[in-house]
């Protein structure tokens, strides 16, 4: 198995331990202060970054009419959407060197999905939930590359495909480096090889299209699979894909292992096709079986290890959006 590249990945401030909230609280996230040590880690945020300071009278997101929102503070009536959106800008100046971001959940300015947006700036009446304006920006920055907040990753499912995208975008970066470095395109050529069965159990089609890119190998050939890859990762792997792919990789050993070895795989494999479990379960019987009997081709497929081993677990609080089956 080859050593992991660090991502880069973008982190509320407040998941990261800082009391950086409006009441003077961190949100410390067990799972980020987890993950931190194994990324080259930024942090932000956006409410002091505008100069708001701690503790701070809460701001809140309020309809414009037009379908979009503004940022006010109602105790002071301060509109600060212009001083977040040019924060958002010098922040994401540079949006291509991020692999992913995790962002607080809920907040008017960091959440993604689940901020809730008001009537008016005093007063009870919602108008519905959406993106805070610092959220809004990362997501349209990042195009599809893995941005999750720190609820979602209390779901085992969510968090296994959040990690696998982060850190195979990761090792994509590194590969697309070396192709510059050496002047070839054979560092992109060895990264497809080994991304095969993770394509596979991802996006079929689109996998056939990045084969079709490298095999071409024209000009901007790594530009172009870049954005293919970041496609085909971006939703959740579709259970009976990521099975067919697994059931490709156990044919490997098919004759050399027991009755009671198989009947166990199958078991597991069973678990996660009908969403029990996550792939690493039986993806962990695989990885056993290719240094138990040094299955080189297998031995080099992502899919086998997409993120470092500390990082997986079975702590599962079965909520969050259901990836497709």
């Amino acid at each position: 198995m080859r050593p992991h590249m660090k991502p880069v990945l973008l982190v509320s401030e407040c998941l990261a331990g800082t009391r950086c909230r409006y009441d003077g609280s961190s949100a410390e996230d067990p799972f980020v202060r987890r993950i931190m040590p194994f990324c080259e880690v930024r942090t932000a945020c956006p409410e002091t970054g505008i100069g708001l300071g701690v503790p701070r009278p809460p701001i809140r997101l309020v309809t414009d009419g037009s379908g979009g929102a503004l940022l006010v503070q109602p105790s002071t009536g301060m509109d600060l959407t212009a001083a977040m959106s040019a924060f958002c800008r010098q922040v994401l100046s540079d949006p291509g060197s991020l692999d992913g971001a995790v962002l607080k959940s809920r907040s008017p300015s960091c959440g993604i999905s689940d901020a809730r947006v008001f009537s008016g700036a005093d007063g009870p009446a919602r108008a519905g939930t959406g993106p805070g304006i610092f959220g809004r920006a990362v997501l349209e920055a990042m195009g599809g590359r893995p941005v999750i907040h720190e609820g979602r990753l209390s779901n085992l499912r969510l968090r296994e495909h959040f990690m696998t995208s982060l850190f195979t975008l990761a090792r994509f970066r590194s590969a697309e480096r070396e192709c510059s470095e050496r002047r070839s395109l054979g560092p992109l050529v060895s990264f497809h090889a080994s991304a095969k069965l993770l394509l596979s159990a991802y996006n079929r089609e689109e996998g056939r299209r990045m084969g079709r890119l490298v095999a071409d190998g024209g000009p901007g050939a790594e530009s172009a699979y870049r954005a293919a890859l970041v496609r085909a990762l971006a939703r959740p792997l579709r259970t009976g894909r990521a099975v067919d792919a697994l059931m490709h990789a156990f044919g490997y050993f098919k004759r050399d292992l027991s009755s009671a070895e198989k009947a166990l795989f199958l078991d597991s494999l069973e678990d996660f096709g009908a969403g029990r479990t996550a792939m690493g379960i039986p993806g962990a019987l695989i990885r056993s079986w290719i240094v138990r009997f040094g299955t080189a081709y297998l031995d080099d497929q992502i899919i086998f290890d997409p993120y470092p081993p500390a990082l997986a677990g079975t702590e599962d609080s079965a909520r969050g959006e259901a990836p497709p089956r």
